[in-house]
């Protein structure tokens, strides 16, 4: 019997810790959303909701986001595939109304969602400010 243990199933403890920690955790909450808990939507639910905040990204001019340049597609990878970039740095919460950023990145993502596509994230000089 050895006395040191396995880095993986020492990973894998340290992961279900975790995982344990984080189930109180409300991110919604955090980030100002309010309690989004409650039951899981259905499928049909699901769809409809998307379909719904969807219609309303489309139909709102979102160019003050973009102009931000906290999302937007960088071209393909040596795969082919789409990239989107996101900079954490652009990512001001103080002038960022957070509907409008998450009914932008709906509107970004989805001409690529059905496919395999990679997410580039730039966290330099970000800031929770």
């Amino acid at each position: 019997m050895s006395l040191i243990k396995d880095p993986d199933e020492r990973r894998l403890e340290q992961w279900e810790k975790t995982v344990q920690a984080q189930r109180g955790w409300n991110f919604a909450n955090f980030l100002g959303f309010g309690d989004l808990g409650g039951p899981p939507l259905s499928a049909a639910e699901e769809y409809s909701l998307h379909s719904r905040y969807l219609s309303k990204a489309k139909s709102l001019n979102l160019s003050e986001i973009a102009e931000m340049k906290i999302v937007y597609r960088g071209g393909v990878d040596s795969e082919g595939r789409p990239v989107m970039v996101v900079v954490g740095a652009h990512f001001l919460l103080r002038c960022l109304d957070l509907e409008r950023f998450v009914l932008y990145v709906l509107k970004e993502f989805e001409p690529i969602i059905q496919k395999p596509y990679t997410i580039v994230y730039f966290h330099s000089a970000a800031s929770l400010q």
